[in-house]
């Protein structure tokens, strides 16, 4: 993977991370839904930290769940979401950078 301190800083569950390509909004979702408990949310490059992560989440088509979450590429820090039955978690930046997310945790 890249050779940016968040890239390198994020992966705290070994080699492999997930990223929002080009900056823009990432997500996971499943028609059965879940709940997401929690994940690991680093910077990718320095300029990340100019706005916080916007996490949402969804429920039949509506959001459910947002909030922001001020993150840095020195490290990760970890979002305790504790979001119940969603459908789809999406991550994002105001500015199009990209965040690492590792160690997601997610119960059905």
């Amino acid at each position: 993977f890249y050779g940016g301190a968040g890239y390198i800083n994020g992966a705290t569950s070994g080699e492999f991370i997930a990223y929002n390509s080009s900056g823009f909004p990432g997500s996971f979702a499943s028609a059965e839904g879940f709940d997401f408990i929690g994940t690991n949310l680093t910077a990718a490059w320095p300029r990340g930290r100019q706005g916080p992560v916007i996490v949402r989440a969804w429920r039949d088509g509506e959001i459910v769940y947002e909030d922001h979450v001020s993150i840095s590429p020195a490290g990760p820090v970890y979002f305790m979401a504790d979001y119940r039955d969603v459908e789809k978690v999406e991550f994002s930046l105001e500015n199009y950078e990209r965040i690492v997310i590792d160690d997601v945790s997610i119960r059905r």
